[in-house]
């Protein structure tokens, strides 16, 4: 399994991403917080309210295409992490096809 991390500037992008992202298939689950960010950007520290979401798959590939190529932001964070340790049960219906 893993768990994709991406960020967006608010709600509504969000969804929409993981609703196209969930009926294509590339994804079965995602959740989404609101965060706080501080970064550098252009010479500037920025301070911003932004989604975070967690997409979990079995195969990351497919999405982060999909990411890279549609994301909104200029310079996305697009981050795999490999969940190698997940409950049975979890793991089982993450890996069902849905038809």
């Amino acid at each position: 399994m893993h768990t994709i991390y991406t960020t967006f500037e608010n709600k509504k992008v969000a969804e929409l991403f993981i609703l196209k992202i969930i009926k294509l298939g590339f994804a079965k689950c995602a959740n989404f917080l609101p965060i706080t960010s501080v970064y550098r950007w252009k010479g500037k520290v920025v301070k911003e309210t932004e989604i975070a979401v967690l997409f979990k798959t079995i195969e990351a590939k497919k999405l982060v295409t999909y990411l890279e190529n549609n994301h909104p932001y200029e310079i996305p964070i697009i981050e795999i992490l490999d969940s190698s340790k997940v409950n049975k049960k979890y793991l089982a219906w993450l890996k069902e096809i849905d038809l």
